[in-house]
């Protein structure tokens, strides 16, 4: 009885195969397959194909590492090509590397296929977004570039600045400025090229003394130029240069002042159409039916903001007493015996102008064009400017966007007025002030007035030569009340 057990457990072991011989066999069995594959797929190649059975169980491709296989595998090989000789009469084949190397490399799943292109689609892009910003920045530095060459081979407008020393403040002592595509300059004996303009600020104290021996080119202008009231400034007709020995004339030809009729209009702010940026003197009438409604979100928005923090009646904004603004000083005291008034320095840091209903704007000048600047200020902080002196603005500003104390007989008649729009029950009049929200905008010039005039030399004929002439007629045209000589 032990005997047949042993002969059993004899006869099972030799039937069993180890799990080694067992991946060798399919791994064998899977060459085999590769190699039918390729010689299916190059008929021109002639070999023999092992059965099917020996390869029913094989995958259809196999990694490239087991493509490399042990002396152990290959020894193992050999007896199995054996095996198919003697048992199907088949001629053997050669399964050495050379015939591995050949196989068609292994298919991708869709899934591989996607994730190896989004892999190099991603880097791709990646590259090409790097490359298409490089050559934006190389373009941009050589636009960058092109003004300079431009001045190196053309001659730019030179621009000297008579008695503004705005250049050295802002570039310590540098005494040149290349800025709007023109030289500016502060030195008087500057000799590289003629000038073709020289600056006067009238608004600072001056004289021409020199003049006649600054280079210039023969059809250069002399600029007037003037923010303050013509009436503050002294005359300029009493200024004027040696043409010959026995001929002189008025030293300026071209003016930039506040006024509409100069050859440039000069000021800090202006009224626009939104979403332009070009002066407009012409406006429509106001709205009788004007409510907050009429404005757009963000603009109603805001007015109500500023509507609801009003805490206070009337202010002004301090300024000089003087003989000059003595009619003014008179008039501030008789509204003092009817009302309480404030009195700041200014509207920054720490003075909120907004909370204040209104303010008294002071202007003793009575020129033409000429809006004081604390009349914008008014505006910008959404207050109501009240008008005490000054010239007629109504072409320069919105109808119905401000109060003048022309329009009432005494002071107490301008107090009343106002006491009466700061009632809960007259708010819906007090808003009609700001009616112009809806249709014009007001802008801040941001823009040197030097650049102006650079672009105004450019645009201006080389033949052309202005008159000095045209200067006096110009002065003379507009008289301030006040004017002090």
């Amino acid at each position: 009885m032990m005997m047949m057990m042993l002969m059993m457990d004899n006869n099972e072991n030799d039937g069993r195969r180890t799990m080694d011989d067992y991946n060798n066999t399919d791994v064998d069995n899977c060459t085999i397959a590769h190699s039918e594959e390729f010689y299916r797929r190059n008929p021109q190649q002639q070999g023999p194909t092992p059965g099917d059975d020996d390869t029913a169980n094989c995958p259809y491709y196999l990694p490239s590492h087991l493509n490399k296989r042990s002396e152990a595998m290959e020894h193992h090989h050999q007896q199995q090509q054996q095996h198919h000789k003697d048992d199907k009469d088949t001629d053997s084949f050669d399964t050495d590397d050379s015939d591995t190397q050949i196989l068609p490399p292994p298919r991708r799943s869709p899934v591989s296929r996607a994730n190896l292109h989004r892999q190099f689609t991603t880097h791709k892009h990646c590259i090409q977004a790097i490359k298409f910003f490089v050559c934006i920045v190389i373009i941009c530095g050589l636009l960058r570039l092109v003004p300079y060459y431009q001045r190196a081979d053309a001659i730019q407008p030179t621009i000297l600045l008579w008695n503004d020393n705005a250049i050295d403040g802002a570039r310590g002592a540098t005494s040149e400025l290349n800025e709007c595509g023109c030289l500016m300059t502060t030195r008087r004996n500057y000799t590289t090229y003629p000038f073709d303009a020289v600056v006067i600020n009238a608004d600072i104290p001056y004289t021409i003394n020199g003049m006649d021996m600054v280079k210039h080119k023969a059809n250069y202008i002399v600029v007037f130029m003037a923010r303050k009231p013509l009436s503050l400034l002294q005359n300029p007709l009493n200024l004027t240069t040696t043409i010959t020995k026995q001929q002189q004339q008025v030293a300026f030809n071209f003016t930039m002042t506040y006024r509409l009729d100069s050859d440039l209009v000069w000021t800090d702010h202006y009224f626009t159409q939104h979403q332009r940026k070009r002066r407009i003197t012409e406006f429509t009438k106001q709205k009788l039916n004007f409510n907050i409604r009429m404005m757009t979100a963000r603009q109603a928005s805001v007015l109500e903001t500023h509507l609801k923090s009003k805490r206070y009646f009337v202010m002004y904004l301090m300024y000089e007493v003087n003989d000059y603004s003595l009619p003014e000083s008179l008039y501030l005291i008789e509204l003092r015996k009817h009302i309480d008034l404030y009195a700041l320095d200014n509207c920054r840091t720490f003075n909120d102008c907004s909370l204040y209903r209104f303010m008294l704007v002071f202007d003793s000048s009575g020129c033409t064009d000429y809006i004081h600047p604390d009349f914008f200020t008014a505006l910008d902080n959404y207050v109501v400017p009240v008008m005490v002196g000054g010239g007629n603005i109504s072409h320069l500003v919105p109808p119905h966007s401000y109060i003048s104390s022309m329009d009432f007989d005494t002071p107490k008649d301008l107090v009343i007025y106002l006491e009466n729009l700061a009632m809960s029950n007259q708010q819906r009049d007090y808003e009609k002030y700001f009616w112009w929200h809806t249709n014009y905008k007001l802008q801040k010039t941001n823009t040197r007035p030097y650049c102006l005039i650079c672009h105004e030399i450019r645009e201006m004929s080389q033949d052309t030569k202005r008159d000095s002439s045209r200067f006096t007629d110009w002065w003379h045209k507009s008289q301030c009340n006040n004017r002090t000589l």
